[in-house]
């Protein structure tokens, strides 16, 4: 079955969902007369999301901003409802739903994006807002809507079936099989592009589809595919449709998240997942640690900066499948895509491990690793153990990290041979890298049997880190990048960053009571802001 015939199955099911999508409910108020509208400072969101965003569909919060409650019943959607009035730089919004704290509206698009920040208004019988400064070039700002309209949790979503086309709508009773397939809805992207023409204020058509992309999705917070279809949901207005395939070995579950990256990254919503389908079931949690030492250099025509760091990072998911070991292939070149992190939601079961005290060893005594947050975390309030070494502190030889015990690991002691750095001798900071001829790089030092991966990082559209990277023996000494000319890479060249880490067989791995695997590694790595 094509997406298009599914696609065409799903609209019938989707009715029951197009009040939730587009008719958010808002808490009804008595009417208020005579006090000029007021939105709220950062109160135009995201519709779906309710993230900061204006492309789309846009809700507006506030006060005064409507003298009653009011739902557009006809379409095209109407530039006046209910007595008020939204402009976005003076050309009028379409109108799904006003009353007197919120307001949904269609973002108008004349003449496309505009690169300035532009004012909005809101205007009743007595008189109109301050306006409000905003941006509608922001591509990061795509959200995806939710069962209950709040941005998180259960998401609107289909079921459908790869076997008989089946369309139901996914929810803990009516879970997705593995290998099947889901469409999501959002707002923020194709509904709000002018190169699409889909009319304002209008249905888009169910002939001819609207079609774009497609972009990457992850499940579990791990990176799987590309959707099968995505583009203008047909039927619905300024609403964006994802259809993605489940991998056949996705985890089951009642709140599996599911991301789209497209110009950015979704809010993490989730699906129910079972396979053959029915009521879902939620798995045991699992465990998983890291323990790293890391001395990250950074050389710039000023100069060296050094710091050095003891990282333990005690996570907790449902039934998440603890990542595989590093693995490593001589000569290995190719590119991958890291999607910077968007809005976040609470997803039910994943956090982080209490372990007491924890604490390293080191010649000049014990130094304790307080507790902080963890960088880019996929879901809110997660939590890693971390220590500031003295300068010098990570060198070649025998490193124990302890812990006392808490609530969620056992008390645990974990000794690891850290190797050797690397000196590299090839001149790179604030280098400019030429595209039309090989990059070659080299380096002294280094344990035989250790890796170095050479990468080269760039960034694309400020909402993702594209890169390029090598994996070579330390004692090779050198790596080369062939031509780049010609070759997909990145527009904008931020660091050459060198990784120097222990051979898979070398890396620590310990069990303790509470947590299903911890790996204890260390490594070296070097940046070089350069220029491309």
């Amino acid at each position: 079955m094509t997406s298009k015939t599914k696609i065409a199955k799903g609209r019938s099911d989707f009715a029951g969902l197009v009040v939730r999508l587009l008719f958010l409910l808002a808490t009804v108020v008595n009417p208020i007369f005579a006090q000029r509208p007021v939105i709220d400072p950062g109160g135009i969101k995201n519709s779906a999301s309710y993230t900061p965003g204006v492309r789309g569909l846009v809700t507006i919060l506030g006060s005064n901003l409507a003298n009653q409650t009011a739902t557009a019943t006809t379409t095209p959607l109407p530039t006046t409802l209910g007595g008020t009035r939204v402009t976005f730089g003076g050309t009028p919004a379409f109108l799904l739903y006003v009353s007197p704290k919120q307001i949904n509206v269609q973002l108008p698009l004349p003449g496309g994006n505009t690169e300035d920040p532009i004012p909005v208004v809101v205007t009743t019988a007595a008189g109109s807002s301050d306006p409000i400064a905003a941006d509608i070039n922001n591509f990061s700002q795509v959200g995806l809507f939710t069962a209950d309209s709040s941005g998180c949790g259960q998401a609107s979503a289909l079921n459908v079936s790869a076997a008989t086309g089946a369309v139901t709508v996914n929810s803990r009773t009516n879970s997705a099989s593995p290998g099947d397939f889901i469409s999501l809805y959002g707002t923020g992207l194709y509904s709000s592009r002018p190169t699409i023409p889909v009319p304002d204020g209008k249905p888009a058509p169910p002939s001819p589809l609207y079609e774009a992309g497609p972009d990457a999705f992850s499940v579990d917070f791990q990176p799987q595919a590309v959707a099968t279809w995505e583009g203008v949901a047909p039927g619905l207005i300024g609403v964006d449709q994802f259809n993605i395939k489940l991998d056949p070995n996705t985890r089951e579950g009642c709140s599996v998240p599911v991301q789209v990256f497209s110009f950015g990254t979704t809010q993490p919503v989730t699906i129910a997942v079972r396979k053959g389908g029915g009521p879902c079931v939620e798995p045991d949690p699992v465990g998983y640690g890291e323990i790293t030492w890391e001395r990250a250099s950074t050389t710039t025509v000023s100069g060296t900066t050094v710091a050095e760091t003891l990282t333990a990072s005690l996570q907790v998911s449902p039934g998440q499948v603890i990542p595989p070991a590093p693995s490593f292939v001589n000569g290995d070149d190719r590119y991958s895509v890291t999607h910077i992190p968007g809005p976040l939601c609470a997803v039910p079961g994943y956090g982080s491990l209490a372990a007491g005290h924890i604490s390293a060893q080191l010649p000049s005594g014990n130094i304790e690793a307080p507790v902080v947050p963890l960088p880019d975390a996929p879901v809110p309030h997660l939590t890693i153990y971390r220590a500031t070494l003295p300068a010098g502190t990570i060198q070649p030889g025998q490193f124990t990290v302890s812990s006392t015990g808490g609530a969620g690991v056992d008390k645990f002691q974990s000794s690891v041979h850290i190797g050797s750095g690397i000196q590299v001798t090839t001149p790179l900071a604030n280098r400019v890298i030429p595209v039309n001829e090989p990059l070659v790089v080299n380096w002294t030092g280094g344990d035989p049997d250790s890796w170095v991966t050479v990468k080269l990082v760039g960034a694309l559209l400020d909402t993702q880190a594209v890169t390029r990277r090598i994996q070579v023996r330390a004692s090779a000494g050198t790596a080369r990048f062939e031509l780049m000319a010609g070759l997909v890479f990145v527009p904008r060249l931020t660091e050459i960053v060198f990784e120097v880490t222990p051979d898979p067989s070398q890396i620590v791995t310990f069990q303790a009571p509470g947590i299903d695997t911890v790996r204890h590694s260390w490594k070296y790595s070097y940046h070089f802001p350069a220029r491309q």
